[in-house]
């Protein structure tokens, strides 16, 4: 049997991984706050603003302070309006469809980057690594279980989640082998405060704990963000937007242990279909060239 080696560069995949784990421990904690009552606006507006300490310290480690400009002011624009319609549909998904739903359409970020970057980047995956992604979004299917009766607005805008999604994946690939992260992630954290900031209305009470998880929240999605630039310089889109399934993982941890929800044998099957298809993604048999993975 031929021996089995790592497809990725480690420390891209050990980023990769992280940066999903650190948006599906906000998306935890995030759910926990509005449980106990806090707006969802307000909570974005204050987490946004921790979010750009993790990205200030990565531009003073890597000196990029003389690097807060780009030769490609239109470029960053888009970017950062994929971005924000990124939010702007996950909020609207949030709050009209069922949870199930809402991350079935989320988890098609890696159907549009496949198509997305073999169109604008050139990026390919071979046919067994394009299988493993369908095995992965069908481990979704399983897992997520959901029942769309009938198509609405905000199927239209779940579905607008995995198109900027994977736009702005591509965006970030290809801007990251020439725009420093500084460039690309501050202003991004900074529309989002002051779109949060003008749709928040009434202030509302918040304790100290609550202050606690909020910056928590911040430092983990700056952080990830950070990880998600770093990532991009070493992977191609297809197979950073596969690694997005591992979130399943994540979502049975948390909803098991912090919201106490039941562990279904739809569930565990979904989950090792997930764990399937990113061994297939992130394993080659020794000897087969990586040629899919061009440095910048």
């Amino acid at each position: 049997m031929a021996l089995l080696t790592l497809r990725l560069p480690l420390l891209s995949l050990g980023f990769a991984l992280f940066t999903f784990f650190g948006y599906s421990t906000a998306d935890a904690l995030g759910r926990y706050l509005m449980m106990q009552g806090l707006g969802q606006f307000q909570l974005a507006f204050l987490y946004e603003l921790f979010t750009l300490i993790p990205i200030l310290w990565m531009t003073h480690v890597n000196r990029e302070w003389n690097g807060l400009h780009t030769a490609h002011p239109y470029r960053l624009l888009f970017y950062c309006f994929c971005a924000v319609a990124d939010v702007a549909c996950v909020n609207y998904t949030l709050t009209r469809l069922p949870l199930a739903e809402c991350y079935t359409l989320f988890f098609t970020t890696p159907l549009w980057a496949l198509v997305l970057s073999a169109i604008f980047l050139k990026e390919y995956l071979r046919p067994r690594q394009i299988a493993a992604v369908l095995i992965g979004f069908f481990g979704v299917l399983i897992a997520m279980n959901p029942h769309i009766r009938t198509f609405s607005v905000a199927h239209l805008t779940g579905f607008g989640v995995g198109f900027f999604g994977a736009l702005s994946l591509i965006i970030m690939r290809r801007a990251g082998r020439s725009d420093t992260g500084a460039v690309l992630l501050i202003p991004v954290a900074t529309m989002q405060v002051i779109m949060n900031f003008a749709a928040m209305g009434d202030w509302q009470p918040i304790t100290s704990l609550q202050m606690f998880w909020v910056m928590t929240i911040g430092l983990v999605v700056g952080t990830a963000n950070c990880s998600y630039y770093l990532a991009l310089k070493h992977m191609t889109a297809p197979h950073f937007s596969s690694l997005q399934y591992t979130q399943i993982f994540w979502m049975l941890v948390y909803g098991t242990f912090m919201f106490h929800e039941p562990l279904t044998l739809r569930i565990c099957l979904g989950l090792l279909c997930v764990c399937l298809a990113g061994w297939m993604v992130i394993i080659r048999r020794k000897g087969t060239p990586v040629s899919e993975i061009p440095l910048p």
